[in-house]
């Protein structure tokens, strides 16, 4: 009898030393933050509490509080981030962290260097340092009183005769990060004739609204007042105002040809400006200008101002065709490729 008990707590004593390790592995490896993607409802990235360890916190409310990746959970993310299929949906802040730890809330995933500060937080992504930041949104008390500039617009905005837009007041704490303010912080809106708007700052503009009226919008907040303008334009006599994507090239020969790289975001304003961008991010542009479009003769010329990457060899005068959602321009390259000689035009869609 001694001899069995002997043996059952040996083989106890064993069981629970094998075990003791497993245990405390699982709990250290708990989930930590599930990334689901633009619908937010498949889980396509995800860490556990082995794959990061704190970092040190940049200046709030950028990166309080920050994990580094390991490195092998850094390259799987920098792998699925940096891919076509997810960095589309990172850019436009349409994927959603998801933790585990329920004091964190959840929220868009954004690469560090957005300005979004959307409420009520959000989850800064830093592939250059594989971190992961946690940046909460500031309390509304902070939101209304706090430093910096406010606005707006930081342009003119278009709105046909007949349309809606909603304005909405912004804090610029410094260059890169910004963020709406909650309603409640505008004490009063106005806007010019025959315009109206209601104090949720949504301004209708009346179907007889004359074209090309500029109409100053108005927010007070405490003893501040923000301006920011409207510009009414009639789209018979712009059609090319808008925002535009490239679905295709057009060979010399006149057939279309798929197209790696596209244009996502060619705008052109009823102002005269445009703006060109490969990869959208924010209020980021590849290159910009002006352009000449006269509509009955279908000509276009584009004039580059300035850009953050301009390319080399562009074909920017031609004929411009707009057919319901449709944009062709010929003998027009905004962004020209390598043996590129044979293309002969782009198309594009609303």
């Amino acid at each position: 009898m001694k001899t069995h008990a002997i043996r059952w707590l040996r083989s106890l004593l064993a069981v629970t030393m094998l075990s003791a390790p497993a245990i405390a592995g699982a709990a250290a490896c708990a989930p930590f933050l599930d990334i689901l993607d633009a619908a937010h409802e498949t889980v396509v990235l995800s860490l556990s509490r082995c794959d990061v360890r704190p970092a040190a916190a940049g200046p709030d409310p950028w990166q309080a509080p920050a994990w580094r990746l390991t490195a092998q959970a850094r390259e799987r993310w920098q792998s699925a981030l940096g891919s076509n299929a997810l960095r589309t949906d990172l850019l436009a802040a349409r994927l959603r962290a998801r933790p585990a730890d329920p004091a964190l809330l959840a929220g868009p995933l954004l690469l560090r260097i957005s300005a979004r500060l959307p409420a009520p937080a959000a989850w800064r992504w830093d592939a250059d340092r594989g971190e992961i930041a946690f940046a909460p949104h500031p309390s509304e008390a902070q939101a209304c009183t706090g430093p910096g500039a406010l606005m707006i617009w930081d342009h003119v905005v278009d709105i046909a005769p007949g349309n809606t837009v909603r304005g909405e007041v912004w804090r610029v704490e410094r260059p890169g990060l910004q963020h709406a303010l909650p309603a409640d912080c505008v004490d009063r809106w106005q806007v010019d004739a025959p315009a109206i708007i209601d104090q949720q700052g949504t301004i209708r503009v009346p179907p007889d609204a004359a074209n090309g009226r500029l109409l100053a919008v108005r927010a007070q907040i405490g003893p501040r007042e923000v301006k920011a303008s409207l510009r009414v334009f009639d789209p018979s006599h712009h059609p090319l105002a808008g925002r535009w994507h490239q679905t295709a090239a057009i060979a010399c020969d006149g057939g279309e040809r798929s197209v790696t790289a596209p244009i996502r975001e060619l705008i052109f304003d009823a102002g005269g400006e445009f703006s060109v961008t490969r990869e959208p991010f924010e209020a980021y542009k590849d290159y910009w200008g002006r352009y000449r479009h006269d509509p009955e003769r279908g000509t276009i010329t584009f004039l580059p101002e300035g850009g953050n990457q301009l390319p080399e060899a562009l074909r920017l005068s031609g004929r411009a065709r707009v057919e319901g959602s449709t944009l062709t321009l010929e003998q027009i390259q905004l962004w020209p490729k390598q043996a590129d000689d044979a293309l002969c035009g782009m198309r594009f869609e609303r």
